[in-house]
């Protein structure tokens, strides 16, 4: 490179210098008098290969000259991203995005005439090419959970009310001739009673229970009918299971029994369960199929209803009941026991199994589900592409880029709540990776607005790699308006694309003449020996051609 000094004195001066090979070099200049003179002199730097020039100059001035000198050339082939070089690197979008990577040029010489050349590829890849994976968790069996990592929550079955605590107003609705009492027994086995006396109907309502979210329930009951004879001793006792949208029901399970004579009481113990296939309920009892019914016709949200009713003739009386233990549910709650949900002011942790392993690197997931977070509770959304090792927070229902390298997808959430009586609640989730190929590619050099390469269609192996070549203007102007108090500059490169996808830079060639360069004039007037220490890896770097310019008749004594 030409290091030019404008002396701006009456005295030029001579030079003495001594270099050596690919080390820290040091120069002097001497200084005589040779009487005015505008002829410069001037030192240039022209072997080949030092690498990220450094020049300490009058011992508090460094020049920076990144990427190496080849003979008078400064050739650039790195980009910068995050801070890091790369000679060639990945960009990952998830969706229609725009990153700015830079390039670390020097910002000495005569921008205005220096002229050079631009190049660089761009070679498109399908976003997690060959990863397509797709995963619903409805929680009808426990395989996909790590049973070992679950912390105050419960997985694949939970409990939606232990009726362990009077608090049924929020939960529950009736309707028709019945009460809504939690009874507590002598050995505090507490239940929920759904009992209609009399030529009556009782209705409950899970008002909080969406069934259209969740695959499976199950319940503890017992239940019973009684009866006392009239005349003609005639009565029958229903009782059922039934889905409403609030306007319109269905029947999952219905059983009538007529009472005759003689009077009789009875009650029996039984396991009730429900299953979920598509819109379809099948009800079992004690493992045996009871009912069945399709809810496509009701409109969503839809709710469980348990009935009791009681008819009979002139004089006969009595009552057909429920009693309902523990009902659980499907899906994701903190732990419930003895009517409160536990640690209720910690968090309680769920993470997934092994979800998919992959031949390749996981760049990004796209993780949806439903959920319910009732006043006072929260939910935090993790994932990790190494298999659980690190994770990283996302936000459901859009992509996620993974800024680790895996294989092996998981996934985590952690249930927060402050009332005892409330839990968040995740009763299903999607977990799905999404091969993409980029659509659309727009690059910006010294992000100014204008667009050095746009390309509109869908870039893929087909169609790259696309090769850039052209000048450096875009590069001095940038210089030129931002740079010009600093020896190197950090350029901008803004690349968007128009939806998800992976590109990849590559061959990068930013090379000027960036002969003659300047030093400043201030330390030649001191009239003190001026220290040139210049630092790079390998090659060698010569120093020739200082001019040394008289421009006026500034006295320097």
């Amino acid at each position: 490179a030409d290091f030019y000094v404008d002396a701006g004195g009456e005295q030029s001066r001579g030079l003495t210098s001594n270099i050596k090979n690919g080390e820290p070099t040091e120069f002097w200049i001497g200084y005589r008098n040779q009487g005015p003179s505008n002829e410069p002199v001037f030192i240039r730097i022209s072997r080949v290969y030092p690498i990220d020039s450094k020049i300490v100059y009058a011992t508090n001035r460094t020049y920076y000259f990144p990427g190496t000198l080849i003979v008078n050339d400064l050739y650039q082939n790195k980009f910068i991203s995050s801070g890091v070089y790369y000679e060639r690197f990945d960009l990952s979008f998830s969706t229609a995005s725009s990153t700015t990577v830079f390039v670390n040029y020097s910002s000495r010489g005569l921008l205005g005439s220096r002229k050079g050349y631009l190049n660089f590829t761009i070679t498109a890849y399908d976003l997690d090419s060959g990863n397509d994976f797709y995963f619903k968790e409805n929680f009808t069996t426990n395989n996909s959970i790590n049973f070992t990592s679950l912390l105050n929550v419960s997985g694949y079955m939970s409990v939606f009310d232990d009726f362990q605590n009077n608090e049924t107003s929020s939960r529950y609705t009736t309707t028709g001739a019945c009460t809504l009492p939690i009874i507590t027994t002598p050995n505090s086995d507490n239940y929920l009673s759904v009992t209609a006396q009399g030529n009556s109907n009782c209705e409950i309502t899970f008002d909080t229970l969406k069934i259209d979210n969740i695959s499976i329930f199950n319940f503890t009951a017992t239940k019973g009918r009684s009866h006392v004879c009239g005349s003609s001793c005639q009565a029958t006792a229903t009782h059922a299971i039934i889905a409403t949208d609030g306007d319109n029901k269905v029947d999952l399970y219905s059983e009538a029994i007529s009472l005759g004579i003689p009077s009789r009481s009875s009650t029996n113990f039984y396991r009730y369960s429900g299953f979920r296939s598509g819109t379809t309920w099948t009800i079992y009892r004690n493992g045996t199929q009871i009912g069945t019914g399709d809810v496509s016709a009701l409109n969503s949200p839809i709710y469980l209803v348990i009935k009791s009713s009681f008819s009979g003739s002139f004089g006969t009386t009595g009552e057909d009941f429920w009693r309902i233990y523990e009902f659980n549910t499907s899906g994701i709650r903190l732990k419930r026991q003895n009517g409160t949900y536990e640690d209720r002011v910690s968090d309680g942790s769920f993470e997934s199994a092994t979800l998919f392993t992959s031949s390749s690197n996981i760049a990004r997931v796209f993780v949806s589900l439903s959920k319910e977070e009732p006043t006072s509770t929260s939910i935090k959304y993790f994932t990790s592409n190494n298999n659980g090792t690190s994770y990283e927070g996302f936000t459901p229902n859009n992509f996620h880029t993974f800024t680790t390298t895996g294989k092996a997808l998981k996934v985590k959430f952690v249930l927060n709540t402050t009332d005892n009586l409330s839990s968040p609640f995740i009763p299903t989730y999607t977990a799905q990776i999404i091969p993409a190929s980029v659509s659309g590619l727009f690059v910006d050099i010294g992000n100014d607005g204008v667009f050095e390469l746009n390309f509109s269609g869908t870039l893929n192996s087909t169609t790259t790699p696309i090769n850039y070549s052209g000048n450096d203007s875009a590069i001095n102007d940038y210089i030129n308006t931002f740079c010009l108090a600093d020896t190197h500059c950090v350029i901008p490169f803004v690349i968007s694309t128009g939806s998800g996808g992976i590109i990849e830079l590559s061959n990068l060639n930013l090379t000027e003449n960036i002969n003659p360069v300047y030093l400043n004039v201030t330390p030649i007037q001191d009239l003190n020996e001026i220290i040139l220490s210049p630092t790079y890896t390998g090659g060698t770097v010569q120093f020739d051609d200082l001019r040394f310019d008289f421009r006026g008749s500034k006295n320097i004594t």
